[in-house]
């Protein structure tokens, strides 16, 4: 099923459409904040998904007149980077390390820091000039936010991880979405971030699997199985409650 996000509203209920519901193909909203998690196996789509999220994102901030910044924390040299553009981005353990850190004074993650958490919701104490504010992980004071995480389930052993699952924690207070990716049954290498993604704000499960382990959902799916879901279909899931999507797909990079 070929479904544009550009045939879709960019917002319903004052929120980003990422997609449809497949019941009665009725757009679909996603939350402008909090801790997200797109999981699925292999092939099931959650990178495209996570695009299609960020493009929703962005769509919803020209739609409404917010302004709005998007991030990329990526394991992947050949992945999201090169799909879109993105106010700031990092690739590899090293800089995603550095660039998690900054994120997360920008989340209020580290008191003392900075005057305003992300999106100008107070926070501690202390001041910090406009381009300050602007450095402080490429986010502005008053600004809107998106952040992806790319294949964190790579950040095992490097530097980063640490910066992962202190983010994923702040994300669930901050005025920004924080996105992850996640592959069930690999949260045995990353044990630390997989418990903070458990009961995200809100997620998607893509092709899921009444078999499948390590699920960061705690609500049940019911008899499913993988092969009944084409990739981008799955359960969008909020608050406990399980709705059927199929996510739309992001617009062609363009050509060079």
């Amino acid at each position: 099923m070929r479904l544009p996000l550009s045939e879709l509203p960019a917002a319903v209920q004052g929120l980003p459409v990422y997609g449809i519901e497949t019941r009665d193909l009725a757009p679909v909203g996603m939350p402008t904040e909090g801790l997200g998690v797109i999981a699925g196996p292999s092939g099931s789509g959650v990178s495209t998904a996570a695009l299609s999220c960020a493009e929703a994102f962005e769509r919803w901030s020209r739609e409404t007149g917010r302004r709005s910044r998007r991030v990329l924390l990526s394991f992947a040299p050949d992945g999201l980077a090169r799909r879109a553009a993105w106010r700031r981005s990092a690739i590899g353990g090293e800089a995603v390390a550095e660039l998690g850190r900054e994120l997360l004074l920008a989340l209020g993650g580290n008191p003392g820091t900075s005057g305003r958490e992300l999106g100008g919701r107070p926070g501690t104490s202390g001041t910090e000039s406009g381009s300050e504010a602007e450095h402080a992980g490429g986010i502005a004071v008053g600004h809107r936010a998106l952040i992806v995480v790319e294949r964190p389930g790579d950040a095992e052993g490097t530097a980063a991880l640490p910066h992962l699952v202190a983010l994923a924690k702040a994300a669930r207070r901050a005025r920004a979405l924080v996105l992850f990716e996640f592959e069930p049954g690999t949260g045995g290498a990353i044990w630390d971030l997989y418990s903070a993604l458990r009961q995200p704000t809100w997620g998607l499960a893509l092709q899921p699997d009444e078999a499948e382990s390590q699920s960061p959902f705690r609500e049940p799916l019911g008899r499913v199985r993988r092969d009944e879901f084409p990739p981008g279909r799955g359960f969008a899931i909020e608050g406990g409650r399980l709705t059927p999507v199929q996510v739309a797909l992001p617009s062609p990079v363009a050509a060079p």
